[in-house]
């Protein structure tokens, strides 16, 4: 129980980050687009220490819109899509052979679905520092 009281905790603290400062650059409420989903991953990915690469594959349709490769060797996979709106099956369909090569892979639409993410990833993170750490002493 902890842990999940503490993952909440840290959800809600960065959804007042993030909201103070949406709310200190501008007065104006901006329509949150695909875009918008893109640029909050990217910027939480980075905060995380990594880079999310726009990932194209030419020749190859539906492919995830970033690769974002974190510290520790650990990469992800990610299709942003505007608020309300799916995948394509084919869409679903690449996801799903990535998953089933390994890799993670997931899909967001909004703020909420990209921290829930950056908070997996965050978990995934801390299992494999420790592992790194094992594995050295």
């Amino acid at each position: 129980m902890q842990e999940i009281t503490t993952r909440s905790s840290q959800q809600n603290e960065l959804k007042q980050n993030l909201n103070l400062k949406m709310t200190s650059k501008s007065k104006k409420a901006k329509k949150v687009t695909e875009s918008t989903v893109e640029q909050l991953l990217r910027k939480l990915v980075k905060d995380c220490g990594g880079f999310a690469y726009k990932f194209t594959s030419p020749g190859n349709r539906s492919v995830p819109d970033r690769m974002c490769v974190f510290p520790y060797g650990l990469v992800a996979f990610v299709e942003c899509k505007a608020p309300g709106k799916e995948p394509t099956k084919a869409q679903l369909a690449e996801l799903t052979k990535l998953r089933n090569l390994g890799h993670f892979s997931t899909w967001v639409s909004n703020e909420i679905e990209v921290i829930n993410f950056i908070m997996s990833m965050k978990d995934l993170l801390a299992q494999y520092k420790n592992a790194l750490e094992v594995e050295r002493s």
